[in-house]
Parts: C-alpha cells; structure tokens; sequence
C-alpha cells in the first residue's frame, strides 16, 4: 500500500476526503504513535471511505472512539498475530432467519447446518441450535481452547492447554470495552486469575492436554472468579456438536446451509478463494453457503450467498443492512487486507445509493432528525455530526442505534435504496430479511469432485 506523506490522522482525511476533521474530534488519533498495522488499517479505511463518496463529514464521534480505543487494541497485531473471536448472542440471529425463510427447491430431510469457524465462546453457533430445532448443527473450529476464565463483570479470557494466555474478550458496554485500551494490564490480571483458580481443577496441574475432545468439563469458583477446564462441552446439545478440525478435514454429512462469518476478512483474496472451494466441497447440491461480517446483534451486516450446482458454486446475492449505507461505526471499512473483495464491493453499492441524489438527500434528512430525536448525535452549524451538548453517551447507546435502525427500515427506505439501485442499473431487490439485495457479478467457483 502505497502511503501518502502525513503527520497526522487529519492530513489522512483530507488528503482522501478532501476535507479535514474538526480538530477537537481528530486530535482523539495520533496517527504517528500507532502500530503499523493500525496505520494500515485506517489507510484501507479512508480508501474505501473514498470509493463509497463518504464524506468527512459523516465521521461520527463513535468512529472516532473506535479508532482510538478499540482498533489497537483490538487488531491481530494486539494479538501476536491471533484473530480473536467475538462471539456475542443473536450477532448471527438475521442469518438464521434467512435459512428458515429460504426458498428451498425440496422439502429438507435431516437438514444439516455447519457453522464454519464458530469461535469460542461458540455463542452464535447455540442461538442457531435453538433457532434451527429440526437441524443438526455442526460448529466447527480449529481450536477450542482447553481454558477459560470469567470474571465477575462479564469479561473473560482463553487459555490453551499448557495454560498460556490466547486472548480476552469484555462485556459489550462502554466500561468493558475501555479495557481495550490496557491489553497488557488485562492480560496480567487474567493470567493471576489462571494461576490461582488451576490448582483448585481434580487433575493434577501438569497433566493440561491440548485435546479436548470426549474430555468431561470441569468448573472451579473463587473470589468471585471463575475457571471452565473444556469448557465447549457446555455447550453441546442433543442437536449440537462441536468439532476441532481444519475446513478441510471436517467430518460432516453433505451439509445443506454453511455460515462463515466474520471469518475470511482475516486471509488473503486468493487464500479466501481457495477457503470458500474447500467449504463448498461441503455443501449438498443445491446448499447454500453464507459468508460475510457484522456487529453484535447483527448491525452493519453484509454478506455473500453461494449456492452449489453439482461441481460448481455461484454468487447469487450480496446484501447488505440498511445501517452501511452511513455508518455511525467502523465495521463497513473493516478489513484486513488490500482490495478486500467483499468491502470493495459493498463502498460501490454505497456509492451508488449516495448517488442518487433524490432518495440520498430525503434519507440522509431523515437519518440526522433521528439521531438528535433519540440522543445519539446532533449535526452543528459546521457540518459535522457532534455528540449532543452536556450529554455523556448514553448506556444504551447500542440499543438505541438499533431502534433508529429498525425505524428507518419501517419507513420504507431499504426500499427506497433498492430502487436506487435499480435505477443505476443493479438487479436489486429487497431479501426476505428485510436486507438490500444484488445480484453480484462475479464468475463461479470450480468445487473438486466427490470421492
């Protein structure tokens, strides 16, 4: 990536929106003292901020804390390279709501539904077994850890066989998720936490083993901490298992819907290809597969859907949440690596609504009346949306973005952003989730033949 000369977070803007930051919200960044990798991370940010026509004056001051708070302490690089897991309930409560109201050509026997890179706590994988009672469901990850350890608070922490400390993860509020900041102190914590509470496990303390399958769990409580030795048998249920393996290796029958979200933004394109070959050798003909990312309870959702063909898988929609198209967060630039194929297209189908000049002046009115109505952020005098006077954030600010979400939604404009897109020459349409829908353009994958 080519870098242009900056010294400071508010050149960035300007050199890439053509207009800088009020200072007092840039001055939250100091571009010259981040990582590398969070450096780089804004760069493909502002480029795709670029391509989608978002203007600097739709940064809100919850970006702007997520960059400075959340994103170094957050990124793989925070992690020796780890891609940490965010597994939050009903993040993926949208996808399975799709599943049960996809059109499908036969009457399903034994349905069979893999949740690709589950992750741990394997949360969404058990609101799916619940959501999908007449499935079975397989979730399916490379590692789960043999460790973990809650905090009273809600947060809490993985650790591995020879209990070494994997990664944590905080409540999803404003007070847990200011621990980002500290990653070193927090890890410190959990790892004096670790050490108190395993010897207290009826195994020896020397006998950790890195293999937690058919392994019974085991719970451990003091001080108001508390420690789970394998912890992913918890979770299992009579229509639920969970398998450690490689994609390619996983043992499943022929499945009839796979999930892979917030999974393949952590590889390369042409890794990513080869990934989505290998999960679609999965598939039963006519399967689908769903690939793509959101937040906690599904918001700033976009995703891929596949469907098999005999030895052939083909990109039949792309659709997206009505919230991308003017993000109050960082999860539509939320990418890994140049040229992110998923992120490039969905900064075009933003474009393209942003384009349409009628329905984007008409939403856009509508998106800032409602964001002062429910004390989100107000847009001042010089353009830019600001944090309501005199007011701290709210505690329920997550909430109340999804209500002014599901308003708008309500109001018809996921509809009025699916005939803009028509209108630029998309086959747009309006999925049965309520998402804007395209059908993409681009060549289908060549799946192996069967053994």
């Amino acid at each position: 990536m080519n870098q242009p000369p900056a010294h400071s977070f508010n050149a960035l803007v300007a050199h890439y929106l053509g207009e800088q930051l009020p200072e007092q919200m840039a001055a939250a960044i100091s571009f010259p003292a981040l990582h590398a990798d969070v450096k780089r991370f804004i760069l493909r940010m502002l480029i795709l901020m670029q391509k989608a026509d978002f203007p600097a004056t739709d940064f809100t001051p919850t970006l702007i804390w997520q960059l400075s708070n959340i994103m170094p302490g957050f990124l793989p690089c925070a992690w020796s390279g780890r891609a940490p897991p965010l597994t939050l309930p009903m993040r993926n409560a949208k996808i399975d709501a799709y599943v049960v109201k996809h059109p499908w050509p036969d009457r399903l026997v034994n349905p069979v539904f893999v949740d690709m890179g589950c992750g741990f706590p394997p949360i969404t994988t058990t609101d799916t077994a619940a959501a999908l009672s007449g499935w079975r469901v397989f979730g399916i990850d490379r590692s789960f850890f043999d460790y973990v350890v809650h905090e009273g608070d809600g947060s809490y922490a993985c650790f591995n066989g020879q209990g070494a400390f994997q990664y944590f993860q905080p409540r999803m509020d404003l007070a847990g998720i200011r621990i980002y900041q500290n990653p070193a102190e927090v890890r410190l914590r959990f790892e004096r936490i670790f050490d108190d509470l395993h010897p207290l496990l009826s195994r020896a303390p020397d006998q950790t083993s890195d293999q937690t399958s058919d392994q019974a769990s085991e719970t451990v409580e003091k001080n108001g901490h508390t420690l789970i030795h394998h912890p992913v048998r918890n979770y299992e249920a009579p229509n639920l298992t969970f398998i450690e393996s490689e994609m390619e290796d996983a043992q499943v029958p022929p499945a009839h819907v796979i999930r892979c979200m917030n999974t393949l933004f952590y590889f390369e394109p042409e890794t990513r290809k080869r990934m989505l070959v290998r999960a679609g050798a999965l598939l039963a003909d006519s399967g689908i597969l769903i690939a793509g990312a959101n937040l906690m309870s599904g918001a700033c959702c976009r995703y891929t859907v596949y469907q098999r063909d005999n030895l052939a898988m083909e990109a039949t929609e792309f659709a997206l949440s009505l919230d991308n198209l003017r993000s109050i967060s960082v999860m539509p630039w939320y990418t890994l690596h140049d040229d992110d194929p998923e992120a490039m297209l969905l900064a075009d189908v933003i474009r393209q609504v942003r384009a349409d000049r009628p329905f984007w002046r008409i939403f856009t009115k509508r998106l800032d009346a409602l964001m002062a109505h429910r004390g989100l952020f107000e847009r001042r005098g010089n353009g830019f949306l600001h944090a309501l006077e005199g007011q701290a954030p709210a505690a329920d600010f997550a909430q109340r973005a999804s209500r002014l979400w599901r308003q708008l939604n309500e109001e018809g404009f996921a509809d009025g952003a699916v005939d803009a897109l028509n209108r630029a020459g998309y086959a747009a349409w309006k999925n049965p989730v309520g998402d804007i829908a395209i059908r993409p353009n681009c060549c289908s994958l060549n799946l192996p033949d069967r053994d």
